[in-house]
């Protein structure tokens, strides 16, 4: 899980660097919020490869161990249990809600190269809003490129090894 949380981390400060740079967006108020976003992602997005590995099953005991990590990872930038007990309520609530989001959604596109209705297609409007317009082709397009890309680097295959 540490290797899923920096990836995520790395691949917004690489958002942010890009969009600044090309726009001079002023977005630093928004980091964490898309961070939280993209590792959410991320979990879907393993999820899904899980669930075709393993079966529901195993896959639920890997999702559940995986969740576990990052949900530790998160609560340890609480200051309190309080705190932490509402981090961990919200995180927990918020990943479920995600799932039920990306879950109609295709991972591919489609041959004819339709990438609307695809999950990073959904994800980059996502972001896009938080960053002020969801509409926003250009932005969804670089949200697409950067989480693709990050996610094609992560060693994934080594996640799923019995």
């Amino acid at each position: 899980s540490p290797l899923i949380t920096k990836s995520a981390v790395e691949a917004t400060k690489t958002l942010f660097k890009e969009l600044k740079k090309k726009w001079n967006m002023k977005i630093d108020d928004k980091f964490g919020e898309v961070v939280l976003e993209t590792l959410l992602f991320y979990l879907h997005y393993i999820d899904r490869i899980a669930y075709h590995r393993f079966g529901a099953r195993q896959r639920d005991i890997f999702m559940d161990a995986l969740l576990a990590e990052i949900e530790q990872w998160l609560l340890s930038f609480c200051e309190n249990k309080t705190e932490a007990t509402g981090l961990s309520l919200a995180f927990e609530e918020t990943y479920s809600k995600r799932q039920r989001e990306y879950a109609p959604y295709k991972l591919l596109a489609e041959k004819n190269g339709e990438i609307s209705g695809t999950i990073f297609w959904e994800f980059g409007k996502k972001i896009a809003g938080i960053l002020g317009d969801e509409n926003n082709i250009a932005v969804i397009l670089l949200v697409k490129l950067i989480i693709h890309s990050s996610l094609m680097a992560l060693p994934l295959p080594d996640f799923f090894k019995k």
